[in-house]
């Protein structure tokens, strides 16, 4: 078996490394690519499993494997005969939008020669490793090289090689990964034997997400899922190799990088074993264990291209801490699509009812290992923070995780989800679930006599696409699916009785909901009640039962009392040390954070309880810095407590100033004026009054107000006002405004506009765009190196190709009553998207950490974060420039030096930016936050354009105002910038709150002039409307200017909707 095995890997190394990272400049120079690669095999791996040269049988498969991955541009020049001449221009055109070039490629191969001798040497020195340290697996090394290939080469910024110069629309790298990928049907002789497509997919993901009380509860939901489907795949992909993923992609994936580096730190045994493998990792990046220094190498040289992706070549970052940062967020889908051989690399024989049983198994221990790891986590902070009381945040949570010791020890914590699965068979074979002979060709004999292929060939060339958009395949899938229904585990027999004890701490006589989740039982509820003084509490009996679990005995006699009874309330830390008495921080602490954690009148199913337990076990392994939505709204002030120290330094103000500074949870309940805490009516006035002091020292004014500006908070709208007084005044509101007590937050919720079109081929101007890049050829005759007329035929050929796809009614999707033409939808394209996706999250990941935001999901097209009110413009403007690789300096792409990814530039990308009070409940406001974004901004329509907008909304307002984010000129975000600059007046006092009112009385006027397109006459009521809120002759020639230029620019809603948003601006923070 070790051989078939050995045999399996090596061919499909040899397919993966079939074209070099150099080839389009050995090409140029008329040097042999094919030769060069199997010298860069023959030199990597020699001493190894692998050495003693290319395997003899891999020919056929190769060819067969290219061309079957080829992306249709490429058809043309899949000809037998080796053409006589060569195009020699060097560039990259985005693959989603070809009208957008890379042209940085430097022809001249010396220029980097000895960057590639290098990137060789790499490659050699930690393969020469593992087999030296770690064995000669076969399996090892290849999943290892498979990582390192293409990472290497970006660490060092070298530049890309495209697939072919005569159609630039992918490089090297995505033409080999999906090699690699389709070569799994492949069979040694050549022949297109089959297999397996698998899709597998969490419905309910958003309600299982959205049902969260706390910032914690959503972090955990969407970390859990994540990292769930993750440890489900990871034994397939251990064990056939990661070129099985079509999506997720293990290509530039920091988890694919961490999971592989501390697999092989394992036994042989262990390494396919993700739990096992989980429960490595995350004790390495909890720095309790480490990896051995070789692997530490490896992993760190393997994060050099996640590195250069976020910081460039030349900046020198901690990686190891970087991938940590990385995996504390969730960037894996809650669906996935794979590709399986007909047999296992072992020569077993697969069915579909061992995958779907191999996942089902997978994902169930999946998410038990997430919980029980988190769990042991949990306890080891308990134990420490008994050992050595060194950090608050430890031993403050001693007794929630007694509670969730005794229930777990009565199996109430347990994370459920459902997983439906759909496998399809695909091949030549009669019995197969989809047959290559069904997929149609629809390209004409002559088209088929040019292209030197087949009607079978042509089969077999779209068996991809046909796999990913036709309804057949869907039909098929959702048949397999519904034979096979999602199960979530139940709680309940057939007979539908409780599997668990559903009653015991619920103390009911038939089961209740979850609070969080009303379709799972209840297994704990902690009843509530209100004492005499109006403070919230656990009921008697629940207070009874915690008595009980936490040995409170002692203290019993100075608990408050409801009905002559004890009962433990949610009071702040000061309010419990005045009733424990002196010398019972500790004591008063831990009864604090328990009923922060557990609310009172929360019920909670075992999944809500997983997930606390989940947050809580692994908060500092990742070093959240979050768990109530109070931390979230104050993490900008947290940022700045240094300067605030003397701010909030008299009297009750230092209830504020320990609220800022407090370790993670905060709760509104930690400030009390007087008697009263948690009062949000007070906690303003207080603040007022500390400000009111505070404010009067210019110095502190202006140090906040230039941090406030640098940090492009707010624009510097006062530096332009000549009267020193009162531009101090200016300084001085803006400064009040943002030091106030923050009751709000953000929730940002992003979408990729139209992203399914672009996963089906469907891409806006397409063929125009391809059609000159090719016309831009012809004429580039300068550039072809041999036989010019061969050139010229060929290039023709391809237009000829454009032609009969645009035109064929296969190709035609009916969307919306328009006709829209799409591209066939091959590996290379396929890979091309998720490795954009997964360079995309990865980038907007680190910008939103860098701003103090809380990112919960980032997946490339999909964003989900919760904010400061500070940070969510900023956020949404970066992670929208980030979308179409506008934030570097070579635009439509994403760069590590010279290596380049193309971005998504096809479609735009929506967002809702939702200001929440801590107080109203968060699961729904995060529900409604994604709702207004799909009302609202996907509903736009600008005059240049649909969607690509963001919605801005409140909890405690019903308007909505929506604004256009596409970039103009490459970077400037006019929605964002106008907004900002509408905020910085209105905090500056220059702009009146009520300016919407006043525009509400020109509203009628302003919708006939819209409704009758009389530009000048709403340009007239914008300019008065500014006129009668501000005093100032800049302000309203500034904000005039922009409205105007809106409206010319995007259509009349724009002024309205930037007016309009004064309404919700003015109650925040």
């Amino acid at each position: 078996m070790q051989n078939v095995a050995e045999n399996y890997f090596r061919i499909k190394l040899w397919v993966l490394m079939h074209d070099p990272p150099n080839k389009a400049w050995l090409i140029i120079n008329k040097l042999n690519h094919v030769d060069e690669a199997k010298r860069i095999y023959e030199e990597i791996f020699r001493g190894t499993v692998f050495g003693g040269g290319v395997p003899d049988l891999s020919h056929s498969k190769v060819v067969k494997s290219d061309r079957l991955a080829s992306s249709f541009d490429r058809w043309v020049f899949l000809k037998p005969a080796t053409s006589n001449y060569v195009y020699r221009r060097l560039m990259l055109v985005n693959i989603f939008n070809p009208r957008h070039k890379y042209e940085g490629i430097t022809p001249d191969y010396n220029a980097i020669e000895n960057e590639v001798n290098e990137y060789v040497k790499d490659l050699k020195e930690d393969i020469s490793r593992l087999v030296r340290n770690y064995g000669n697996d076969p399996r090892a090394l290849y999943n290892f090289f498979y990582a390192a290939y293409e990472s290497y080469w970006a660490a060092r910024g070298l530049p890309p090689s495209p697939a072919d110069t005569r159609a630039p629309t992918h490089d090297v790298f995505d033409h080999v990964y999906a090699s690699a990928m389709i070569s799994n049907w492949v069979d040694d002789y050549g022949r297109l034997v089959g297999g397996y497509y698998v899709i597998g997919d969490i419905p309910g993901v958003q309600h299982f997400i959205a049902s969260s009380r706390r910032s914690g509860d959503l972090w955990a939901s969407s970390w859990a899922l994540s990292m769930a489907v993750w440890l489900t795949l990871w034994p397939l992909i251990w064990r056939f190799g990661p070129d099985i993923l079509i999506r997720p992609t293990a290509r530039l994936n920091p988890l694919y990088y961490a999971f592989l580096v501390t697999a092989l730190s394992l036994s042989d045994a262990d390494r396919c074993d993700s739990c096992a493998v989980f429960k490595k990792l995350i004790h390495v990046l909890n720095k309790s264990e480490r990896l051995d220094e070789g692997l530490e190498a490896i992993l760190n040289r393997l994060m050099g291209a996640i590195s250069a992706f976020l910081v460039g070549t030349s900046k020198e970052v901690n990686r190891l801490e970087l991938l940590s940062d990385a995996l504390q967020v969730a960037f894996i889908g809650e669906s996935f699509q794979l590709i399986l051989p007909r047999h296992a690399p072992e020569g077993v024989e697969l069915t579909k009812d061992y995958i779907i049983n191999e996942l089902r198994s997978n994902f169930t221990k999946a998410l038990d290992c997430v919980v029980n790891e988190s769990f042991e986590f949990l306890k080891a902070d308990k134990q420490e923070s008994m050992e050595v009381n060194e950090r608050q945040s430890k031993s403050n949570y001693e007794f929630v995780i007694k509670l969730l010791e005794r229930l777990r020890d009565e199996n109430l914590i347990k994370l459920q989800l459902p997983l439906r699965i759909g496998v399809l068979s695909v091949g030549p074979n009669s019995n197969d679930d989809v047959k290559v002979d069904n997929v149609p060709c629809p390209l004409s004999d002559d088209l088929l006599k040019k292209l030197g292929i087949n009607d079978g060939e042509c089969r077999e060339m779209l068996l991809f696409d046909y796999l990913m958009v036709s309804n057949d395949v869907k039909r098929k899938l959702r048949d397999e699916e519904g034979r096979r229904l999602p199960m979530a585990g139940s709680w309940f027999d057939r007979d539908g009785s409780p599997l668990i004890n559903l009653i015991k701490y619920t103390r009911g006589g038939s089961w209740i909901p979850s609070t969080l989740n009303p379709d799972a039982p209840a297994v704990v509820k902690f009843g509530k009640v209100i004492d005499l003084n109006g403070n919230l509490c656990y009921d008697p009996d629940t207070s009874r039962d915690l008595i009980q679990i936490l040995n409170l005995s002692n203290v019993v006699n100075q608990l408050p009392k409801v009905s002559n009874q004890p009962v433990i309330c949610a009071l702040s830390v000061d309010q419990w040390l005045k009733i424990l008495g002196p010398g019972q921080g500790d004591l008063a602490m831990k009864i604090a954070t328990l009923a922060s954690t557990f609310k009172p009148g929360e019920a909670l199913s075992p999944t809500d309880l997983a997930k606390r337990v989940i947050y809580m076990g692994l908060r500092n392994v990742f070093k959240l810095g979050f768990e109530s939505t109070e931390d979230v709204a104050a993490r900008y002030l947290y940022s700045i407590r240094d300067l605030l120290s003397g701010v909030f330094n008299t009297g009750n103000c230092g209830q504020v100033l320990y609220y800022i500074n407090k370790e993670p949870p905060r709760d509104i309940e930690d400030v009390c004026v007087g008697e009263t805490c948690g009062n949000p009516e007070a906690i303003r006035k207080l603040t007022e009054d500390c400000l009111d002091q505070a404010l009067s020292n210019v110095n502190l004014v202006r140090d906040v107000y230039g941090k406030l500006v640098n940090e492009s908070i707010v624009d510097d709208v006062c530096g332009a006002i000549n009267d020193g007084e009162a531009k101090v005044v200016c300084m001085t509101n803006i400064v009040g405004r943002f030091l106030m007590f923050h009751f709000t937050y953000a929730i940002v919720r992003g979408d990729g506009d139209s992203i399914g079109d672009i996963h089906n081929g469907i891409l806006p101007n397409y063929f125009n765009e391809l059609r000159n890049l090719y016309t831009n050829m012809l004429n580039d005759k300068g550039n072809v190196d041999g036989d010019v007329k061969e050139f010229s035929d060929d290039i023709n050929k391809q237009i000829d190709l454009l032609k009969e796809i645009e035109q064929s009614p296969y190709f035609t999707v009916i969307k919306n009553g328009k006709k829209l033409q799409r591209i066939p939808v091959s590996p290379a394209y396929k890979f091309a998207i998720t490795r954009s996706l997964t360079v995309t999250s990865l980038k907007a990941l680190y910008a939103a950490m860098s701003m103090n935001a809380m990112p919960i999901y980032m997946g490339g097209d999909d964003v989900a974060a919760l904010a400061p009110i500070e940070a969510a413009l900023k956020l949404v403007g970066s992670a929208r420039r980030i979308y179409w690789g506008l934030d570097g300096d070579v635009a439509f792409f994403h760069r590590a030096g010279q290596y380049v990814v193309p971005a998504l530039a096809a479609y735009g990308q929506s967002y809702s930016i939702r200001f929440t009070h801590i107080l109203d409940i968060f699961s729904t406001e995060y529900v409604e936050a994604g709702e207004v974004l799909e009302k609202h901004a996907k509903e736009t329509k600008w005059a240049s354009f649909n969607k690509d907008s963001m919605v801005v909304s409140s909890s405690r307002t019903s308007g909505v105002s929506v604004l256009p984010i596409r970039p103009i000129d490459g970077r400037t975000i006019r929605g964002i910038e106008d907004l900002r600059r509408v905020m910085s007046y209105l905090y500056s006092g220059l702009l009146s709150t009520t300016t919407p009112n006043d525009f509400e009385r020109f509203k009628d006027a302003y919708d006939k002039a819209k409704e009758q397109g009389k530009a000048g006459l709403t340009e007239d009521i914008v300019r008065h409307v500014i006129g009668n809120n501000t005093r100032l002759d800049l302000v309203i020639d500034d904000l005039t200017s922009r409205m105007v230029d809106g409206l010319r620019t995007y259509g009349y809603d724009y002024a309205s909707n930037l007016i309009n948003v004064i309404n919700i601006l003015r109650r925040l923070p």
